[in-house]
């Protein structure tokens, strides 16, 4: 299991560059790092970021921490973001990172076994165009805390991504009319992006994320992927919901920001 999830790792960093492409975000590949930018909404952490490479080396590293944090100070941005590949490890000794906000982010990979049909549930269905209103109230409230600005931005750009680009799936958890989950699936090559993965506050702990986390996995499996992966935070309880169902982790993303 090892072997394989290991030798997927590189695939998936490749899916993750994909996906914020085709969420709107532009990539400038450079010869040590990936910096994507997102105009739409510059606050978006999810597609703001530079991408530090796996082959760089201690002093080009540094160099791309000193050069991020310089530009964001002349910029007067409050935000920078810089990530590192799980297997370079020098975010270790650059000291620039010392007075920077850190957080660990595991990537959590499942091979996924033969397709099979999921398990009989009304209340979870791919997303129509009848679910599209109460799919925004979902969203807005989800993001409510970011204000409201914020979140009909987010909304917005996520609904006309779900019905216009075949690589993704948005499923749903529905209660008499009402969405009270979502999580985003993008298919890129065989491999399945488990993404967004949300249950408003009253329905949590009900097992609805169970149900639906489940059915995406079969969906998934449906329609020929080898593997799904996740991100995510240093959460214990979320790593520990993804390792039940077989979910392996085979790397950690170090991400710092200012």
């Amino acid at each position: 299991m090892l072997f394989i999830t290991m030798a997927i790792l590189d695939a998936i960093i490749e899916t993750e560059f994909r996906y914020c492409s085709a969420m709107g975000a532009r990539l400038l590949r450079l010869s040590n790092s990936v910096r994507a930018t997102e105009d739409r909404i510059p606050e978006r952490d999810a597609y703001n970021y530079v991408f530090i490479l796996k082959d760089a080396p201690l002093d080009e590293a540094a160099a791309i921490v000193r050069e991020e944090l310089r530009s964001s100070g002349q910029s007067g941005s409050p935000h920078a973001r810089i990530v590192f590949h799980p297997e370079n490890q020098h975010w270790q000794a650059i000291k620039e990172l010392e007075s920077l906000r850190y957080s660990a982010r595991y990537i959590m990979v499942l091979s996924l076994p033969e397709p099979s049909e999921p398990l009989p549930d009304e209340h979870c269905r791919i997303l129509g165009t009848g679910d599209l209103e109460a799919l925004h109230e979902f969203e807005c409230h989800m993001y409510a805390a970011r204000g409201d600005a914020y979140a009909r931005r987010q909304t917005e750009i996520k609904l006309d991504t779900y019905t216009n680009r075949k690589e993704f799936d948005l499923l749903l958890y529905a209660l008499e009319g009402r969405v009270v989950g979502d999580v985003e699936l993008y298919t890129d090559n065989g491999i399945v992006k488990f993404d967004d993965f949300k249950v408003q506050e009253d329905y949590r702990r009900r097992g609805f994320g169970k149900k639906l986390q489940r059915f995406a996995i079969s969906r998934a499996s449906r329609n020929g992927a080898s593997h799904i992966y996740a991100i995510t935070d240093n959460d214990g309880f979320v790593r520990e919901m993804y390792r039940k169902d077989g979910f392996v982790a085979v790397g950690i993303m170090h991400t710092f920001r200012k």
